[in-house]
């Protein structure tokens, strides 16, 4: 694009106006569908809690994938299914909090759900290379949370952070990422 500058992407109305009240481009599109953008348009692009609310996540990632520039970054978060908390609810026999099972008032509209490897996974098929795995905080329930306990094991955390970058060309050409 040439500039700095930042673009948001939403449906909601509500959601638009707030990004625009900030100073954000904000564009109003369906992720689940073509991005209005040109190819190799954005040298970042964060998808912050969107893939656990789209049917077709491979189609998401491989359009992110497009409008990334070579050696561009995405940046990538989504509830962890596997976080410590959701353990810890399974063994008691329990579904953990974070796992919806319908579509009712109240509900954040959850409909996959991930670990690293399977969101990895999504975006080695889009062509790019995951660079690192980090979370937020790893709860355990009425115990409290703990960020030492993330840094120390990501996989245990609440939210899944990826980053992944695309290869240049050449780069492209030498090493075919496999899935």
């Amino acid at each position: 694009m040439g500039e700095d500058r930042i673009v948001g992407v939403d449906v909601s109305p509500a959601a638009l106006r707030a990004a625009r009240g900030r100073g954000i481009q904000a564009i109003r599109a369906q992720v689940e569908t073509s991005l209005p953008f040109h190819s190799d348009s954005f040298a970042t692009v964060v998808a912050a809690e969107i893939i656990e609310h789209v049917f077709d996540t491979q189609r998401l990632v491989d359009e992110l994938a497009r409008v990334l520039q070579p050696r561009g970054w995405l940046a990538i978060t989504t509830p962890n299914l596997v976080a410590l908390s959701g353990r810890a609810q399974l063994i008691l026999g329990r579904s953990p909090q974070n796992i919806e099972f319908d579509a009712s008032p109240g509900t954040s509209g959850h409909i996959r759900y991930f670990t690293f490897d399977t969101l990895e996974r999504l975006l080695r098929r889009a062509g790019l290379v995951p660079l690192g795995r980090w979370t937020n905080v790893a709860h355990f329930s009425v115990l409290g949370s703990s960020e030492l306990v993330g840094r120390w094991r990501p996989s245990l955390g609440h939210t899944l952070i990826s980053l992944a970058e695309k290869p240049s060309a050449e780069s492209s050409n030498a090493h075919r990422p496999g899935a």
